[in-house]
C-alpha cells in the first residue's frame, strides 16, 4: 500500500512540474520577442551629433549598422588596418560592451558602428551617444 501512494505521489507531482514548467514557456517567449525587436531597432540606430575625435582600426574590420556583434555590416569589404576614423560618441550595450559611433573621412564608407576592441587610441571620456 505504501508503493502505491508513492507512485501516485511521484506521478502526481510529475504533472505538477509539467504544467508549471508548460505555463512559464509562454512567458519566457513573451519577454524574449520585445528583447529581439529592442535589439533590431538599435541595430538600425544612427546618432545625433558630429565628429568629436580621432582612432584607428587595429585590424582588417567592417562598420556594423549598430552597437551589437548581430547586427549587420556595412560595405562589403574590410578596412584596412590603421585606418583613420572620426568617431561620434560610444555606447555601451546591454551585453556590457563598449561600441563607437564613427565615420571614415574621405571615403565613400557610410558611418557605423565599431567595437571597441577593433579600435586603438580612443579618448575613453568620448561623449555618450544619444537617440535622435
Amino acid at each position: 500500500m505504501t508503493s502505491r501512494i508513492r507512485t501516485a505521489a511521484a506521478v502526481a507531482l510529475g504533472g505538477i512540474v509539467l504544467a508549471l514548467g508548460a505555463g512559464a514557456l509562454p512567458a519566457q517567449a513573451a519577454t524574449s520577442a520585445p528583447q529581439a525587436q529592442q535589439r533590431e531597432a538599435v541595430c538600425d540606430w544612427t546618432p545625433g551629433g558630429s565628429g568629436w575625435g580621432t582612432a584607428y582600426t587595429t585590424k582588417e574590420i567592417r562598420l556594423r549598422t549598430g552597437p551589437y556583434a548581430s547586427c549587420d555590416f556595412i560595405g562589403l569589404s574590410d578596412m584596412d588596418v590603421h585606418t583613420q576614423l572620426v568617431v561620434w560618441c560610444k555606447f555601451r550595450n546591454s551585453s556590457g560592451n563598449t561600441w563607437y559611433y564613427v565615420a571614415v573621412p574621405g571615403t565613400s564608407w557610410k558611418p557605423g558602428w565599431i567595437y571597441s576592441g577593433n579600435m586603438g587610441s580612443v579618448d575613453r571620456t568620448m561623449p555618450t551617444c544619444t537617440l535622435n
